[in-house]
């Protein structure tokens, strides 16, 4: 449920309610232990792909298979899945374009608003996002990134 402010513009900010409800609760006690645990489920899944598969050579042989895995996993209205993607661009595994095109179409939560007042304007914006991060993605994978 979304908390409504209805004062925010009429009183001055809090601060004490700010740090206590806002930082505290909302951001570092409830997504913090997510994030952190998307980021060792990724390097523990990419450390284990690793070993058990020639990671780097299948990159390679499947460069524009991964740029449009990377584009559909970034329709998700969700960010922990496209962790992966950068534990694979920090290890130096995945190449850039790869990796610009996730970050262009996914957006986390984002849209989730938006879908609950309007679908056909949400699937507009998607679909916008996925056409130019796979241009963009393709151009750049084109020209070796």
């Amino acid at each position: 449920m979304i908390e409504v402010h209805d004062d925010f513009d009429t009183e001055p900010i809090n601060w004490r309610h700010f740090a206590t409800d806002h930082i505290w609760k909302h951001i570092l006690k409830k997504h913090l232990p997510k994030i952190f645990f998307w980021i060792l489920g990724s390097i523990i899944f990419v450390t284990i792909v690793q070993s058990a598969y020639n990671l780097e050579e299948q990159i390679v042989e499947n460069g524009i298979l991964l740029l449009i895995l990377a584009g559909c996993v970034g329709i998700l209205p969700l960010a922990g899945p496209n962790i992966i993607f950068i534990t694979l661009f920090a290890q130096g595994l995945l190449p850039f374009s790869v990796v610009l095109t996730n970050s262009v179409v996914q957006d986390g939560h984002v849209l989730l608003p938006l879908l609950g007042f309007s679908l056909k304007d949400t699937m507009k914006i998607k679909l916008f996002k996925l056409m130019f991060g796979f241009g963009a993605g393709l151009t750049l994978f084109t020209f070796g990134f």
